[in-house]
């Protein structure tokens, strides 16, 4: 019976050939290749986020909506930067897993079969891991933070919330629970 602490048995000849070795010259130009794939990928989901930013800002603010019904802005350039904020976010989520394969594809080559497996394994449950804590973050954390946070002196205090600060705080609170569960693979590793 296999587990997941230990690679597949492979003997030699089923082993994957290895990658022919690069230059100095090679090795740079095939990361700048690379990183521009990267960038134009990730450039066109922030485009697409753009597109659909107010939706993005409406499910951020679902956690709070019983509390908190509006946002206030309190300089003029507030609203763009936060709409400029959640669409490169959203941009960087839809773009990661194409992010994620061209930093893998540049590295693996650098790793033995041993490593490869380990280090694609890792990936992947981290990816797994990572959104499984943005998830009860956002469904189970932020609803009853919010709750607490947004009744303090509710009866006589109303709460005005500039939309970059509410952002800044889901986000926070998300990105570091996501982190947070990513603690069982890395301990794996270890």
């Amino acid at each position: 019976m296999e587990t997941l602490t230990s690679p597949p048995p492979v003997d030699a000849s089923q082993q994957p050939a290895e990658a022919p070795r690069l230059t100095l010259a090679g090795h740079l130009e095939e990361l700048r290749r690379r990183l521009g794939l990267s960038l134009l990928v990730l450039l066109a989901a922030i485009g697409v986020s753009w597109t659909q930013v107010e939706r993005i800002i409406g499910w951020l603010q679902r956690p709070a909506e019983p509390w908190l019904t509006s946002f206030a802005y309190f300089t003029p350039t507030e609203p763009v930067l936060a709409y400029l904020n959640v669409a490169v976010l959203s941009g960087l989520i839809l773009a990661m897993p194409v992010l994620l394969s061209q930093a893998w594809g540049f590295v693996r080559t650098a790793l033995i079969w041993r490593e490869r497996y380990y280090g694609l394994a890792f990936i992947w449950w981290g990816s797994v891991l990572f959104l499984a804590g943005c998830l009860f973050a956002y469904y189970v954390l932020l609803p009853i933070s919010l709750r607490f946070l947004l009744g303090i002196g509710r009866d006589y205090l109303e709460p005005v919330i500039s939309i970059q600060r509410y952002l800044s705080f889901v986000t926070t609170i998300t990105f570091w629970c996501g982190l947070l569960f990513e603690l069982p693979a890395v301990l794996f590793l270890l």
